[in-house]
């Protein structure tokens, strides 16, 4: 049973419905990272599965502190750091403040590592999708921060996901992280979170890094009034450095926090340029509007199957039989596809290259891969689609994909 300020949407995940839950205006996404084009290695899934979620009684800072990596991230935990994250009362103190740009330290000390909150403004950041591709997908993260390596999605498990990370510390020695994750998204399209709390260091082996602690790092994505992007991440992470005061570390962050925000910034600029459209994009629009899309799409594929005229209807005793149709419609389109691949390919080896400057394949290869394309497209957004709760059985009811 949740608690009064959380609410229920409904997931349709290949053909099965699952409870959503809702903190606020923030929607869970159980897909996780994945859903970022991140790969999971899936090989823990089953070892997440069997842990509980988090023990929400007592103060948040308090647990957290505990560092206790047994249990999972729960609903009512993000919403208590939301509370957290908020609050007003002199409980942050600002560390550095301009136009661009805001740090401040949590008063209290009872973590073991330093709280921070560090807000950032991206003016020239438009596209959220690109934002949050930057910073949530490992593969093109790679291409601009140096400092995070060998990212690795270990499985995901009841909105879980667990994410194993190195982090180059020069002249120190590396740091890795091994934490839980969880993925949200605005109701209203216009944002996302992420939220890492620290695992249980069993869950990955140990290497010559130093094992760090995460006692928590949430980052929100969301728009300015004034156009851009904002980030807002609040980190308390102990890097187990000896002998290091922490007030160094509170020096040193408004600088590495500028050239942060300048890295990101950067790299939307080139994505945006280049018309990039990554893996997350459909996650930036409102659930109503994917309600809409979802059912143009469904229903305009359904039209071409047998017996799904304006006067047939899709009735729960029926959906097995109509999704077995789905499927088989999906795979010879799939079938072609292929044939399309095979031909292009054939094509490719036997027409002369084409001149310098035009495109580096044959016609029909450029026709397959925008085939592709699209197709890869479309079950990017079929994969995992949001619904309000119907009160009738949707005619779109069920996912082929």
């Amino acid at each position: 049973c949740l608690p009064a300020h959380h609410s229920m949407t409904y997931c349709h995940v290949a053909g099965m419905v699952e409870a959503r839950s809702q903190v606020g205006n923030w929607i869970l996404e159980p897909g996780g990272l994945a859903l970022c084009g991140n790969t999971s290695e899936a090989s823990h899934n089953a070892l997440m599965g069997t842990k509980c979620e988090s023990d929400t009684s007592g103060k948040y800072m308090k647990r957290l502190a505990a560092t206790d990596g047994q249990h999972l991230i729960s609903v009512e935990e993000v919403q208590q750091f939301l509370d957290l994250a908020e609050i007003n009362n002199g409980a942050w103190e600002v560390v550095a403040e301009d136009s661009r740009i805001k740090v401040q330290r949590f008063r209290d000390r009872k973590l073991g590592g330093v709280c921070v909150k560090m807000w950032a403004h991206l003016p020239s950041s438009t596209d959220l999708s690109l934002v949050s591709n930057c910073l949530l997908n490992y593969e093109d993260r790679k291409s601009w921060d140096s400092q995070v390596i060998g990212a690795r999605l270990l499985g995901n498990a009841r909105g879980n996901d667990l994410l194993y990370y190195v982090v180059r510390a020069p002249p120190l020695a590396d740091r890795d992280f091994i934490c839980f994750h969880s993925l949200f998204r605005r109701k209203d399209g216009k944002g996302m979170m992420s939220y890492q709390r620290g695992a249980d260091n069993a869950l990955a082996p140990f290497t010559n890094a130093v094992r760090a602690t995460t006692y928590v790092l949430a980052t929100q994505i969301y728009e300015h009034p004034d156009g851009g992007t904002c980030i807002n991440i609040v980190s308390a992470i102990d890097p187990h450095i000896p002998l290091l005061p922490k007030w160094i570390i509170n020096l040193l962050t408004p600088s590495e926090w500028r050239r942060f925000v300048a890295a990101v910034e950067n790299r939307t600029r080139q994505a945006a340029a280049s018309r990039e459209v990554p893996p997350c994009a459909f996650l930036f629009q409102s659930a109503e509007i994917q309600k809409e899309d979802i059912t143009g799409r469904s229903t305009s594929f359904m039209s071409t199957l047998p017996g799904s005229g304006p006067e047939s209807s899709v009735s729960p005793s029926s959906e097995s039989s109509r999704s077995s149709e789905l499927r088989g419609s999906c795979a010879d389109f799939s079938e072609e596809l292929a044939d399309e691949a095979e031909d292009a390919q054939v094509a490719d080896e036997v027409e002369p290259a084409p001149p310098e400057g035009a495109s580096g394949h044959h016609p029909r290869v450029n026709k397959y891969k925008e085939q592709r394309r699209d197709y890869e497209w479309d079950l990017r957004q079929h994969d995992i689609m949001i619904l309000e709760v119907p009160t009738q059985p949707p005619r779109c009811g069920f996912v082929c994909f």
